[in-house]
C-alpha cells in the first residue's frame, strides 16, 4: 500500500518534467523562428537595395545614351523634346523602383503575418499543456510576442 502513493508521485513528477520540457522546446522553437525571420528580413533588405541600385544604374545608362544620341544629332539634351524623353525615362525608373519597394513591403507583411500565426499556435500549444506556473506563463508570453 505504501508504494502506490510513491509511484503516483513519481508518475506525476515525470508528467510535470515532460510537460516542462515540451514548454521549453516550444519556446526555443519560437526563438529560432524569430531569428530566421530576422535573417530573412535582412536578406530582403539587401535584395531590395540591390534592385534599387541596379534600376538606378539602368536609368543613368539610359540617360547617358539619350544625351549622346541627342548631342550627336545636334539637339540640346536639356530642352524641348529631348528633355521630355529624359523626364519620361526618369519617371519610368521611379515607377519601377516604387513597384520594387511595394513588392518588398508585401513580402514583409506576409512574413510578419506568418510569424504571428506561428507564435499564436505555439502559445496555444503551451496553454493546452495546462501549465499554470509563473515560469510557464512567462514562456507563453515570450512566444506570443
Amino acid at each position: 500500500m505504501g508504494m502506490a502513493p510513491l509511484s503516483t508521485a513519481v508518475s506525476l513528477a515525470a508528467t510535470g518534467v515532460s510537460t516542462g520540457m515540451s514548454a521549453i522546446s516550444q519556446v526555443q522553437q519560437s526563438a529560432s523562428t524569430r531569428q530566421q525571420l530576422a535573417l530573412q528580413k535582412s536578406r530582403d533588405a539587401l535584395q531590395l537595395a540591390e534592385q534599387e541600385r541596379n534600376r538606378e544604374a539602368e536609368l543613368q545608362s539610359t540617360l547617358a545614351r539619350q544625351n549622346a544620341w541627342f548631342a550627336a544629332s545636334g539637339t540640346d539634351p536639356g530642352s524641348g523634346s529631348a528633355l521630355q524623353v529624359a523626364n519620361a525615362a526618369a519617371s519610368d525608373a521611379e515607377h519601377d523602383m516604387s513597384l520594387i519597394a511595394s513588392g518588398a513591403a508585401l513580402t514583409e507583411q506576409s512574413r510578419a503575418l506568418t510569424a504571428t500565426t506561428s507564435n499564436a499556435a505555439s502559445a496555444r500549444s503551451l496553454l493546452s499543456l495546462g501549465i499554470t506556473s509563473p515560469l510557464a506563463r512567462s514562456a507563453v508570453m515570450s512566444v506570443w510576442k
